[in-house]
């Protein structure tokens, strides 16, 4: 009889521990309820600013709850509130293009926010079919969002086509309501009005994104769904937590904003940087379950980043000093990669060259090779692929996840040829490519300082004692790090080098490779005054130290 009752009693216990691995049900996440109300939005003939049409309709309809139909046509929209009880249907033959943004702008074309209280109870969906959204009417490398969520809950997005324009900033961001205190590097959050949660993203598509970021970045949220994405450029699916004022929040603070419960379903990259990137930063992030993923022509599929604290801020003698490296939760599943192997992959300028087998090392031709020029979002070149999963175990904030290596399949690599790694995975720095025959004029294939010296197995070259002593020679003469912050910024910038070099300069280049600030360093700690330059991205130079990215705002 007791060892019946043990048995029923393991049985209920395993299946319940099965489901618990589950997708929860669609009204999970996005329960709808419908006013009675129906109106409906027609395209204006001329080719003003069309948001007052549609915030006075979202208004009228809200109380009470409804459907607004908006009929095929072009419009021109900043700034369109969404409210309660509001669900948007628009016709396949929608096109939305952002009024007046081609120097960027900090309004998004879709505001969800519900401010101090959660918007609920709404949707933006297709209807018979997607509608389009075409940004190439801001210029590259400038701000644009198309929807900021931030407090609101019980929603959903779905059926759009996105045309981007390597701008910067994600299609959705995914914030949230604070209440803070200080500026710059000393702003804390003090309370939590709300984040996002209980919401459906899905059947979504983005091309011409920039590497650095792409579909979809949330920072905070839980109990969100994903699915069916697809980014052409950049990141389908960035989990990714960067917001600096975030770094810092503790106890039911942070309890409030962490992300858990986050679901990924059918996330696809092409010619990008990854189907989805997971990086904590300095945050004990909760779970999170995607599955089916795939990469093609990427530079990876998936990122598993470790967690850090980035120098901008946590600066020695600064009250932001003591942050951690983050994680997610080591109950996180991953599941279902298949990565095919391109040349048309958006690499990042400098850090993960290291990476690329001896054998790719080739200036580009004929779309085969690495490019020495960058692209116009200035952060990324084009080159091969160059792994199926990129992981950083042997790194100080490196976090356990339930990911088996047997559910990747790497596709199109030649992984005895080039002496990859099983099923195209990086996984520590021994599995770069230190010392290789083949080079490439002016690019440099940088190792950052404490990753060197790592013999890679499976590099015939590396096994080499001269060779070892060659490039342990060359890297000798090379300078120490440097630092800046703060990045963004608005022409206030400090340049910290780990000692002081008077014989280093400054050179500031925009996206066109035109110098327009040079200087030269006098001390280990330099604040410049980068007064008159125009809001954008752009690259910066110290010296001989690859070159960085930074954006003025």
């Amino acid at each position: 009889m007791k060892l019946s009752k043990i048995t029923i009693l393991l049985v209920l216990f395993t299946s319940f521990s099965l489901c618990a691995q589950q997708l929860p049900s669609n009204k999970t996440f996005f329960n709808p309820t419908f006013g009675g109300t129906n109106r409906s939005i027609s395209p204006s003939s001329g080719t003003g600013d069309d948001t007052s049409l549609f915030n006075s309709t979202i208004n009228a309809v809200t109380s009470k709850g409804g459907i607004i139909n908006v009929k095929a046509g072009t419009y021109r929209i900043l700034g369109v509130k969404m409210k309660s009880n509001v669900h948007l249907r628009f016709a396949a033959g929608v096109t939305l293009l952002p009024f007046n943004a081609s120097n960027g702008v900090k309004d998004p074309m879709f505001e969800i926010d519900g401010g101090q209280t959660p918007l609920k109870n709404f949707s933006i969906m297709g209807s018979g079919g997607r509608f389009k959204v075409d940004l190439r009417s801001v210029q590259k490398t400038k701000n644009i969002r198309v929807f900021f969520v931030k407090n609101a809950t019980n929603f959903k997005v779905s059926g759009i086509n996105i045309t981007d324009n390597q701008t910067v900033f994600s299609s959705f961001a995914f914030f949230g309501n604070y209440n803070t205190t200080g500026k710059g590097a000393e702003q804390r959050i003090t309370k939590v009005h709300g984040v996002p949660h209980h919401g459906i993203i899905e059947n979504i598509s983005v091309t011409n994104a920039a590497y650095g970021y792409g579909l979809v970045q949330v920072q905070v949220g839980h109990n969100l769904l994903f699915r069916n994405l697809n980014s052409t450029g950049g990141v389908a699916l960035r989990l990714e937590t960067g917001y600096n004022p975030l770094q810092f929040t503790k106890g039911e603070i942070f309890n409030q904003i962490k992300l858990r419960e986050i679901w990924g379903r059918s996330i696809h990259c092409k010619n990008g940087q990854a189907a989805v990137t997971l990086s904590p930063h300095t945050l004990k992030q909760g779970r999170v379950d995607i599955k089916k993923m795939t990469a093609v022509s990427c530079e990876t599929g998936f990122v598993w980043a470790a967690g850090y604290v980035s120098s901008s801020v946590n600066r020695p003698g600064q009250s932001n000093a003591g942050l951690t490296p983050g994680s997610f939760s080591s109950n996180s599943k991953i599941r279902d990669l298949q990565v095919t192997f391109g040349q048309n992959a958006q690499l990042h300028y400098s850090k993960r060259l290291r990476y690329i087998p001896c054998q790719l090392r080739k200036a580009r031709v004929n779309n085969v090779g690495i490019a020495v020029n960058l692209e116009a979002d200035g952060g990324s070149r084009k080159g091969p692929s160059i792994c199926s999963v990129y992981s950083q175990k042997d790194a100080k904030g490196h976090y356990a996840l339930d990911f088996p290596v047997g559910t990747v399949k790497a596709i199109g690599f030649k992984i005895n040829e080039y002496g990859l790694a099983k099923n195209a995975i990086v996984s520590t720095s021994k599995d770069d490519y230190e010392v290789c025959n083949e080079s490439i004029p002016n690019l440099n294939f940088w190792v950052p300082k404490d990753y060197r010296n790592t013999v890679n197995p499976r590099n015939p070259l590396e096994s080499s004692s001269s060779s070892r002593t060659s490039i342990d020679m060359d890297r000798a003469i090379e300078n120490t790090d440097v630092n800046f912050y703060p990045n963004p910024t608005n022409g206030q910038l400090t340049i910290d080098l780990s000692k002081e070099d008077s014989s280093s300069s400054v050179q500031l280049y925009n996206m066109l490779g035109q110098v327009v600030y040079q200087a030269r360093l006098s001390a280990a700690k330099h604040q410049l005054q980068l007064e008159g330059i125009e809001k954008g991205m752009y690259i910066l130079r110290v010296g001989d130290h690859p070159t960085e990215k930074i954006i003025f705002e």
